[in-house]
């Protein structure tokens, strides 16, 4: 009977009976090799369920005294993970990896997706558990391993050991693969070796596009940070020629705001003009009008916010269209505050946790991108997407995302409700709270309620520092309420911040 299982297709119906009938006679006989063959004819047919049950006769089956055949116990491995039960399959493969040194590849492959599984759930996994996986990887020289436990460890924030995993992870690979170079410099980058991180991005991004657009990533966000952190010479020059092939907004915009930091308006102008050449934005807009106004340029300065502010309010602002009250609020914000809103929407913040999560990292980036195009409706409805599908930290980044895009639609209580059940981290969620209570401030003061704005501004600066468009509009509320000497306390604080 065991050998007629071998010629029977196991997709054919015309065979089921004879299958029954086998069945029968391999229980009634209690053939071990008869139900490990019924277990992969299941197996080749998909019910693993089935397989499961053949493949546990076959095991309990065996002689007395003697251990069961290496492959009833694969094929009992096969069936638990077909039927996606990878705890029970990691369990199973590493009890008989140490008895059995066939079932030590399969132990690597089940450890490898589990640890995979836990990076996109965003779960931690006892220590005794990654470190017997990583010994089992090393000794294979497993690539696919390797990337696994560095990928789990992304989604634990430990950089350390990511860095090593991912390292190890190329060095075994056959065949370079983008993504654990990928997963490599998001955990430099956590350590701050920005240097490494970009060096690698560049090399990589000449032969894999989601390499080339993280190399620009990484160098705007180095340029659009308070303080600037940018390359040397001949590493800006790459950069501005890389921006240029890839005809990228965002690596235009930040060597646009780059420049304006350190006063070369002419530069400036040139890289926002690009910028809003290859992929108009508000803060693009808003950045090429701040830099007109530096330089005392009337004509062009009136010539950007008649061209852009019928597409961006806070570029309507700057011409008054809203009311002398907002005009002076975008008048405040001098660069800072567009500056930092670019940079907050660079993906560097958002850890892409896990190849597993691919939809979900992709409706993140998403709604970072459609933020920064001054969508932010829109941008709220892709950081939704990404919670639903999502899980671990990028549903957290999500959340995040989400509560920033309702308050830059105005949505603030709508936001504050998002932010207060999302399982945000500790700087994510004071970030959104110094957001929302600035946008209370401002709220109140267009209201004309003075008192409340600085209420609102009084406790945003118990935690956070007070950037100079808030810090110019409490002066303007101290002013409105006759207090006199504060207000001017504050001006002059602010001159001296302006002051070259």
């Amino acid at each position: 009977s065991v050998a007629s299982l071998t010629g029977l297709d196991p997709n054919s119906a015309a065979t089921e009976q004879r299958i029954a009938d086998i069945a029968k006679q391999v229980s009634a006989a209690h053939s071990g090799a008869g139900a490990q063959a019924l277990g992969w004819l299941a197996i080749g047919r998909k019910e693993y369920a089935g397989a499961e049950a053949w493949f546990k006769k076959a095991i309990e089956w065996a002689p007395a005294g003697a251990d069961p055949d290496a492959k009833a116990l694969e094929g009992y491995a096969r069936a638990l993970q077909g039927e996606r039960r990878l705890n029970d399959f990691l369990r199973f493969s590493e009890e008989w990896s140490a008895r059995q040194p066939a079932m030590k590849p399969l132990y690597v492959q089940a450890a490898a997706q589990a640890l995979a599984a836990a990076a996109g759930a965003g779960q931690d996994l006892p220590t005794a558990t990654l470190a017997r996986a990583g010994r089992a990887f090393a000794v294979a020289r497993s690539a696919n391993g390797a990337q696994a436990l560095a990928w789990q460890r992304v989604s634990q924030h430990d950089w350390v050991a990511a860095v090593a995993w991912f390292q190890a992870a190329r060095n075994w690979a056959k065949t370079p693969d983008p993504k654990a170079t990928e997963g490599l410099i998001i955990a430099l980058r956590n350590l701050h070796r920005d240097d490494e991180a970009e060096a690698l991005a560049f090399d990589g991004g000449q032969h894999d596009e989601t390499l080339r657009a993280l190399y620009l990533e990484i160098v705007a966000d180095r340029l659009t940070r308070n303080p600037p952190s940018p390359p040397n010479e001949n590493g800006m020059r790459r950069f501005a020629d890389a921006v240029v092939a890839a005809k990228s907004a965002n690596g235009a915009q930040a060597l646009g705001w780059y420049s304006f930091g350190v006063r070369q308006y002419p530069a400036a102008v040139a890289w926002f003009q690009n910028s809003l050449a290859f992929g108009p934005s508000e803060n693009a807009a808003l950045g090429l009008a701040m830099t007109y106004r530096k330089l005392d340029d009337r004509e062009n300065y009136l010539k950007v916010v008649q061209t852009y502010g019928g597409a961006y309010a806070k570029v309507a602002e700057l011409g008054g269209g809203r009311g002398a009250l907002r005009e002076r609020r975008a008048a405040a914000e001098d660069g800072e505050a567009p500056r930092r809103r670019f940079h907050a929407t660079l993906t560097t913040r958002a850890v892409h946790g896990s190849p597993a999560s691919a939809g979900a990292s992709a409706d993140l980036a998403r709604g970072w991108k459609l933020l920064n195009l001054g969508r932010p409706s829109e941008s709220a409805q892709a950081f939704e997407a990404a919670m639903a599908s999502g899980a671990g930290s990028v549903r957290r980044d999500a959340a995040y995302g989400r509560a920033i895009a309702l308050n830059s639609a105005g949505e603030t209580g709508e936001a504050s409700r998002s932010a207060s059940s999302a399982p945000l981290n500790e700087k994510q969620r004071s970030d959104v709270g110094a957001q929302l209570l600035a946008s209370r401030a401002w709220d109140a003061y267009n209201a004309e309620r003075y008192r409340e704005a600085l209420s609102w501004l009084d406790r945003r600066a118990a935690f956070v520092a007070e950037p100079r468009d808030l810090m110019q509009l409490r002066a303007w509320c101290l002013q409105k309420l006759k207090r006199a000497e504060a207000a001017e306390a504050v001006q002059s604080q602010l001159d001296r911040q302006l002051a070259p």
